[in-house]
C-alpha cells in the first residue's frame, strides 16, 4: 500500500475525530462501500477533446442520464437496477463547460443546453424532445435546477478563453419560457460562481473572498458572508449552502436562516497541486455531499479523490480512490451507487468511453 494513501487515511481519521467532538449529540451512520466497480457500461469511441469537455452524468427521474460527447452528442438513459441503456436520444452539439453543466434532471423533465437550440426539454418517460427554448446569448450552461425554474447562464459582453463575463436567465419550467434575465449585473467567469436556493441567488466572489446573498430579480444584496481565501464552487442542497475552499482544503456550510458559516469541514487535498482543486460543484445524494478534490486530465499528475460527507454530522465518512484514468469531475451519485466515467485509449487520440458503477449503502 502506498505511503500517500496511508497518510490520507490518517488525515481523514484525525479530521473525523475533531469534527465529531464539534458534532456532539449527532449519530453517525457509516456507509458500506465497495471500492471495486460492480458494473462497467461500455459506450462508443470518442475523441479526447470531447471526452473531457462534453461528458455529463446526472441521476434522477428513476434513471441515470449519461451524455456521451461527439460531433452529435447522444444522451443515454440507464436503468439503475439493470445497469443497461434503455433509451438513446440525439441532442446535437452541447455546451456548458467550464462554468456549469449541460445536463440537469428533475421529476418531470430532463434539460440539455446546446449551441444550436438553446435549451432542450426532454420527457423522461417518453424519452422525446418536447420543447426547444431559445435563450439570449451564446454558450448556454445550466447553473442549477429548482422546483419552479431552470437557471441558465450565457456568455456576457466580454469573453475569451481565460476571462470574461456571463449572465443568468430564469426559465419557468411550467411555461418553458424565459422569464427575464435574473440580474442586469454580469458576473465574472474567472472569480464568480453562482447557486440558487432558499429564495435567493448566492454568488461566490473569490477575489473578494465573500459570498453574496442577493435577490434573484433585483440583484439587491441581502447578506454578505466572509469566506476563506481560494473559495471555489458553491451549491445548494441538504438544507444548506455549501462552498468549496481550495486553499485550505475544506467545505464551508452556510445556514440560510442565519446567513452564517456554521462549520468548516476539512477534507484531504493534494497540497502539491492546488491550481485545479475542486473541479466541479458538490453532488448531493442520499444524505451525503460528494466532493471531488482532484481531477485527472492530460495535465495533472495527482490521483483523483472523491470524499463523501455525512450531512447530518458534517463528517467526512470515507474517500474513494478511483483508477487514474477516471474522469472524476463528471461523476454522479444516486440509487445506492457512485457512477464514474473513465476512458481506455485505443489509437492516437481516440478513447473508449466507459461508466464504472460503485455500490454504496448507508447502514443504520
Amino acid at each position: 500500500m502506498r505511503v500517500s494513501y496511508l497518510l490520507q487515511c490518517l488525515y481523514l481519521l484525525l479530521m473525523a475525530a475533531i469534527t465529531s467532538v464539534l458534532a456532539v449529540g449527532c449519530v453517525s451512520y457509516a456507509p458500506e462501500f465497495h471500492d471495486v466497480p460492480e458494473t462497467r457500461i461500455e459506450f462508443s469511441d470518442v475523441a479526447a477533446f470531447h471526452l473531457f469537455e462534453g461528458a455529463e452524468i446526472v441521476t434522477g427521474s428513476n434513471a441515470v442520464w449519461v451524455m456521451v460527447p461527439g460531433e452529435r452528442t447522444v444522451l443515454y438513459k440507464i436503468d439503475p437496477q439493470d445497469k443497461k441503456a434503455v433509451a438513446r436520444i440525439e441532442v446535437g452539439r452541447t455546451s456548458g463547460y467550464p462554468l456549469g453543466s449541460a445536463l440537469a434532471v428533475g421529476q418531470e423533465a430532463v434539460w440539455v443546453t446546446t449551441t444550436e437550440n438553446g435549451v432542450l426539454r426532454i420527457n423522461p418517460q417518453g424519452n422525446k424532445i418536447v420543447a426547444r427554448i431559445p435563450v439570449e446569448g451564446d454558450r448556454p450552461f445550466i447553473v442549477t435546477l429548482t422546483n419552479d425554474a431552470l437557471w441558465v447562464g450565457t456568455k456576457g459582453s466580454f469573453w475569451n478563453s481565460w476571462a470574461g463575463s456571463y449572465r443568468i436567465h430564469k426559465i419557468d419550467v411550467r411555461s418553458n419560457q424565459v422569464v427575464e434575465p435574473v440580474s442586469k449585473k454580469e458576473l465574472s467567469a474567472r472569480s464568480d460562481r453562482a447557486a440558487v436556493g432558499f429564495g435567493s441567488l448566492w454568488i461566490r466572489d473569490s477575489w473578494a473572498e465573500t459570498v453574496f446573498r442577493t435577490d434573484p430579480l433585483s440583484g439587491q444584496i441581502i447578506a454578505t458572508i466572509p469566506m476563506s481565501a481560494g473559495s471555489g464552487w458553491i451549491a445548494a442542497g441538504e438544507g444548506a449552502i455549501w462552498v468549496l475552499n481550495s486553499k485550505e482544503g475544506s467545505v464551508s456550510r452556510i445556514d440560510p436562516r442565519t446567513n452564517q458559516v456554521t462549520v468548516r469541514i476539512p477534507i484531504y487535498i493534494d497540497r502539491h497541486h492546488l491550481s485545479n482543486e475542486f473541479p466541479r460543484p458538490p453532488v448531493f445524494s442520499e444524505g451525503f455531499i460528494w466532493v471531488t478534490s482532484r481531477d485527472r486530465d492530460f495535465w495533472s499528475s495527482s490521483p483523483p479523490i472523491i470524499t463523501a460527507i455525512d450531512s447530518e454530522t458534517n463528517q467526512p465518512v470515507f474517500t474513494m480512490h478511483p483508477p487514474d484514468h477516471s474522469v472524476v469531475n463528471k461523476f454522479a451519485a444516486g440509487y445506492h451507487s457512485v457512477w464514474i466515467p473513465d476512458h481506455q485509449k485505443l489509437v492516437a487520440r481516440k478513447y473508449r468511453f466507459r461508466l464504472n458503477v460503485y455500490e454504496f449503502r448507508r447502514d443504520k
